[in-house]
């Protein structure tokens, strides 16, 4: 279960990969990209196809993020967790 400590000590950090920064405008995804630069942190969308999201060009995947970054939001389809997750954990 995640509590409030947590969600504090991942707030804290300031460079943050989100997977899924759609490049849907609507999208949760991409709603949650634009919240967390309009607070002023270091995000970076990982996105497979897109070349950027709101200006900011996009990682391939999460190895390809330098200097890496010291969290990973992923904010996709369920089936996509797994992998995503491991490639973070792997990416550092």
């Amino acid at each position: 279960m995640t509590t409030r400590r947590d969600i504090e000590a991942f707030l804290a950090l300031r460079r943050i990969a989100v997977a899924g920064a759609s490049r849907k405008t609507a999208s949760y995804g991409r709603m949650v990209f634009r919240e967390l630069r309009r607070r002023g942190y270091d995000v970076i969308p990982v996105h497979p196809e897109a070349e950027e999201i709101d200006g900011i060009a996009c990682a391939r995947r999460m190895a390809d993020i330098q200097p890496p970054p010291e969290a990973a939001l992923i904010l996709t389809s369920p089936a996509l967790y797994a992998q995503l997750g491991a490639e973070a954990k792997q990416a550092g």
